[in-house]
């Protein structure tokens, strides 16, 4: 993520003793354990399976690729992107009015599955008796 400035967003880290809530949703992981996509082989005018992975279940795509160096970086492409997953993430904390949308997030401390890399896709600052509160959405993010 970047900002208005095309400069990257510094990745902010958090640990549970610095939010007052958090809650959760974790993604189904590992859905896919192959994927076959089929090229179309034109000196014999048949379609030849090509297979990312080992495991079941197995992801078949329906559309055809022109070459077996095609169908193969679909295939790993498409293994990659449905095992992927997307987990939700909502956070209270201390106001920290600095976080934005599109802030990177690494969290420690947490236990598995939410320890990690995450993105702000939707961040709420409040001001009341309290002080200063901001609510975070986020979801799963790659590592780099």
């Amino acid at each position: 993520a970047h900002s208005v400035s095309h400069q990257p967003l510094p990745e902010v880290s958090l640990t549970p003793l610095m939010v007052t809530s958090y809650h959760a949703t974790l993604a189904d992981r590992d859905r896919y354990g192959a994927v076959v996509v089929y090229w179309h082989h034109t000196a014999t005018g048949q379609t030849v399976p090509v297979k990312a992975g080992t495991g079941t279940p197995v992801y078949t795509q329906r559309r055809i690729e022109v070459d077996a160096a095609t169908a193969q970086a679909q295939a790993q492409a498409q293994l990659v992107a449905l095992n992927r997953g997307t987990g939700t993430l909502q956070l209270t904390l201390p106001g920290r009015p600095a976080i934005g949308a599109e802030t990177p997030l690494r969290l420690h401390g947490f236990g598995q599955g939410i320890d990690g890399h995450w993105i702000v896709t939707r961040a709420r600052h409040t001001l009341n008796q309290s002080g200063l509160g901001s609510q975070l959405d986020a979801h799963t993010a790659v590592p780099h």
